[in-house]
Formats: structure tokens, C-alpha cells, sequence
């Protein structure tokens, strides 16, 4: 009996180890992303001349690099809120207690911070497409002729 009880356990943690594995693949994106902000800045950092040109985009990395940096914040607590999670369900298992109310409470918590992680995540791409745009318009690259 008590095997069986623990077989219903792992299979009811399966869901939670699916958006585990979901937000693994989020974090690795914006942990990449990030690194690739904080190697662009430093490069731009050591540049020579500083015109106001790299002197903006420093501006725009910097902020880059923030939003980056709660998103990154933002899914790890969510990751954190679903382990716990899987494990108030195993503990409630061994315990013989209904944790109805703590699981949706942390459940719907992570979700929360999935959200924030992936709205900063969003941000941040907008932001890059803003650098991208403001570089071309000072480069004249951004300015297309029109035909008729």
C-alpha cells in the first residue's frame, strides 16, 4: 500500500519536473544572453576613442544588463518555488497531511515569477532592437530610399 502511495507521488511531481526542465532551458537563455551584454560592455569599456555613440550604447548595455539580471532573478525563484513544490508534495506524502493550499500557493507563485522572468526577457529583446535601431540611424544604415 505505502508503495503505491509514493508511485502516485512521483507521478504527480512529473508535471512540476516538465516546467523544471522549461525553466532550465529559460535561464540558460537569459544566462547566455546576459554573458554576451557583459561582453559587449566590456569591450565598448575599452574602446578608444569614447564617442557618443559608444557612450550610448554603453548606456543602453548597462540597462540591458539590469533587466537581464532580474529576468535571470525572476525565473530562478520561480525554479526555486517549483522544488519546493515537489518537495512539500513528497514530505505531505511521508507525513500523511494535505498540503492543498501550501502547493497552490507556491504554485501559483512560480508561475508568477515565470511571468516577470519572461516580461523582463521580453523587455530586454526590445531593448536590444532599440540599440539596434538608434546605431543605424547614427550609421545611416537605418534609412531605407524610397522607390517609386
Amino acid at each position: 500500500m505505502a508503495l503505491d502511495v509514493i508511485a502516485q507521488s512521483i507521478r504527480d511531481a512529473i508535471a512540476p519536473v516538465f516546467l523544471m526542465s522549461g525553466v532550465a532551458t529559460m535561464l540558460s537563455v537569459t544566462t547566455a544572453r546576459f554573458s554576451r551584454i557583459v561582453d559587449r560592455y566590456r569591450t565598448l569599456m575599452n574602446t578608444t576613442p569614447q564617442t557618443p555613440t559608444i557612450a550610448a550604447e554603453l548606456t543602453i548595455m548597462y540597462r540591458r544588463s539590469r533587466v537581464m539580471h532580474w529576468a535571470i532573478a525572476a525565473c530562478t525563484i520561480c525554479a526555486l518555488l517549483v522544488c519546493l513544490v515537489i518537495a512539500v508534495m513528497f514530505v505531505s506524502t511521508e507525513l500523511d497531511f494535505s498540503p492543498i493550499h501550501a502547493i497552490s500557493l507556491l504554485f501559483v507563485t512560480s508561475m508568477i515569477a515565470l511571468i516577470t522572468g519572461l516580461l523582463l526577457f521580453l523587455y530586454e529583446i526590445h531593448l536590444a532592437t532599440g540599440t539596434i535601431s538608434v546605431l543605424g540611424k547614427v550609421h545611416g544604415a537605418g534609412s531605407r530610399k524610397k522607390t517609386k
